[in-house]
């Protein structure tokens, strides 16, 4: 018996096979696996802890690069930017500022106290006057992390300058301790230059 026209247009049940994965497909997800494997790996710093551990600390070291930086962007990066440009007549810069160099009346001694104690305005500084205010950060930031930050700020952006050691900060901690207010442009100039080599002999004023 010969089918009928619309037996002959039915078309077959479907199979239930299993279609095979294309090799092109293969080889696209490997490469995008181990592309992101290297990337990982490239830019992870090696998982290191001082990194990226919860309570991350970094050593101080000649350069104070990690903890200064991490200390940086977490304190300082709002008021004197990325680029360490500062804002016009508002927060001085700190990249080639006189004041981190120490090229003319200002020492190691006079950035920590400023880092401890703060900075009332005005200022002037590489010829521009700049009226913002800076609080102090002794009680957040200890001797290494003011030591570290400050050489980090002494050597980013251009700047070269020799570090500053938590020991140096500690003396000056420890200086000016009955001090309650920031420092002013005209009170910091009175007060001789020191750095850690030539560390302060009690004659530095409060």
């Amino acid at each position: 018996m010969k089918p009928s026209p619309a037996t002959r247009r039915e078309k077959c049940d479907p199979s239930h096979r299993h279609a095979p994965i294309p090799r092109g497909l293969w080889i696209l997800v490997g490469g995008l696996l181990l592309g992101g494997l290297i990337y990982l790996i490239v830019n992870s710093g090696g998982f290191r802890p001082d990194v990226y551990g919860p309570t991350a600390t970094a050593p101080f070291d000649q350069s104070g690069a990690a903890l200064g930086k991490r200390v940086y962007i977490q304190n300082c990066l709002v008021c004197h930017q990325a680029n360490g440009q500062g804002v016009p007549r508002l927060y001085p810069p700190l990249a080639q500022s006189e004041w981190v160099l120490g090229t003319q009346w200002t020492g190691e001694n006079h950035l920590v106290k400023i880092l401890l104690k703060g900075l009332n305005g005005p200022v002037e500084i590489n010829g521009q006057r700049y009226i913002g205010a800076m609080v102090g950060w002794e009680v957040p930031l200890n001797d290494e992390k003011i030591a570290a930050v400050l050489t980090y700020i002494r050597n980013e952006w251009g700047n070269e300058a020799t570090p500053i050691s938590p020991e140096f900060v500690a003396q000056i901690r420890s200086q000016t301790s009955d001090r309650t207010k920031g420092w002013t442009q005209r009170e910091l100039q009175a007060i001789p230059k020191t750095t850690g080599h030539n560390p302060p002999d009690g004659k530095d004023l409060k």
